[in-house]
């Protein structure tokens, strides 16, 4: 066997102390507050790796980890969940933490950015507390969805991203939940509901609470993909007919109209996108005014879908992370149409005039 290793410049990394057969935990107080720049400095002991294994550990001893744990063989048999209604008991849909503006009129390493910020850094550090409150809420979470990147600057319209991964996947690591991905973020444009169907029809995920971590411009999509799946089986649709073509014909008006958390003086029922060049139909264009828009300068909302009441019907919520940064979040809430938008599609644009300034349309 070749040590391939052997001419390449990698340094060792050095062997941790140990104790019952693990990586002792320098800190198993949970927490760091001894770490400071001065004894880091006179303490070469403390690594970077020290530091991730405590915080680590410390994440086991909390809600998700320890109920996951215990509950474990009932949350891996399918057939413990097949008196309930078809898909997740509880979903929590979010965005991606903050970004910086993508740069595309002269793309390079240093303006193309395809990761979040400082402030979705520490919003993704943040959110496996606020996972850990939804369980002690009454809704532990034991699975997270997202989507793959898009990483391709060609076939992604410009529009390159692995955001809604890197906000999920520390929340995903440090509380042992399983971590999900059916397809790419763009169910908007062409209309494309393959990840709503899985959560719906994947065994796994049937009768849980699950986190959905996603891509703004396309949530309401997404959200409407799952109030369509929700009617289709209600409706008495079965797994083996359900596919895009089929779900796209399901109405959702009357219940976003009973469901809508859109006040009437914030539905703008008029503004629609030029279906000029290409000619997209979007199901509920007709009525969007009853669907939440997702500002461009939002967040910190979450989408909340359940089927938890006595009637097991899909009801809808919206509640904010209490998770706090830099970045002044807009938490203006209208109806309006939303879609993924392109640079070669002339005459539409992103968002409405006032999305970025956090207003209304004028």
């Amino acid at each position: 066997m070749h040590n391939y290793l052997f001419n390449m410049n990698i340094n060792p990394q050095p062997k941790p102390s140990c104790s019952n057969g693990c990586p002792t935990n320098k800190f198993p107080d949970g927490t760091t507050t001894t770490l400071t720049k001065s004894n880091i400095k006179s303490n070469n002991s403390f690594t970077n790796s020290d530091i991730v294994y405590s915080v680590y550990q410390t994440y086991q001893k909390t809600f998700t980890p320890n109920y996951i744990q215990n509950n474990l063989l009932q949350l891996t048999n399918p057939s413990n969940y097949t008196n309930l209604p078809m898909g997740p008991s509880n979903i929590f849909i979010v965005r991606h933490g903050e970004k910086q503006n993508n740069n595309f009129v002269n793309p390079t390493n240093q303006n193309t950015f395809y990761c979040i910020d400082c402030n979705g850094i520490y919003r993704s550090i943040e959110l496996p507390n606020f996972i850990n409150d939804l369980g002690t809420n009454g809704f532990p979470i034991t699975a997270i969805v997202t989507a793959n990147p898009n990483m391709d600057i060609i076939s992604s319209y410009q529009q390159i991203s692995m955001r809604p991964q890197q906000t999920i996947m520390f929340s995903s690591w440090m509380l042992n939940i399983p971590l999900y991905i059916f397809s790419y973020e763009n169910v908007s444009q062409p209309y494309d509901a393959i990840t709503a169907i899985n959560i719906f029809t994947n065994p796994m995920l049937r009768g849980k609470n699950i986190v959905v971590a996603f891509e703004h411009y396309n949530i309401q999509s997404l959200t409407n993909q799952l109030v369509q799946c929700y009617n289709y089986f209600k409706e008495g649709g079965t797994i083996q007919n359900l596919n895009n073509l089929t779900l796209y014909d399901v109405s959702t008006e009357d219940w976003w109209q009973q469901n809508t958390p859109v006040s009437p003086q914030y539905q703008y029922a008029g503004f629609k996108p030029s279906q000029s060049t290409p000619p997209y139909s979007i199901p509920y264009q007709n009525y969007s005014q009853y669907l939440p828009y997702w500002n461009v300068n939002t967040f910190d909302k979450v989408y909340w879908l359940s089927q938890t009441n006595s009637q097991n019907n899909l009801t809808f919520d919206i509640f904010y992370q209490n998770i706090y940064t830099c970045f002044p979040n807009c938490n203006l809430l209208i109806g309006l149409i939303q879609y993924a938008i392109t640079s070669n599609q002339p005459g539409w644009t992103n968002e409405y005039e006032n999305d970025e300034l956090c207003l209304p349309p004028s």
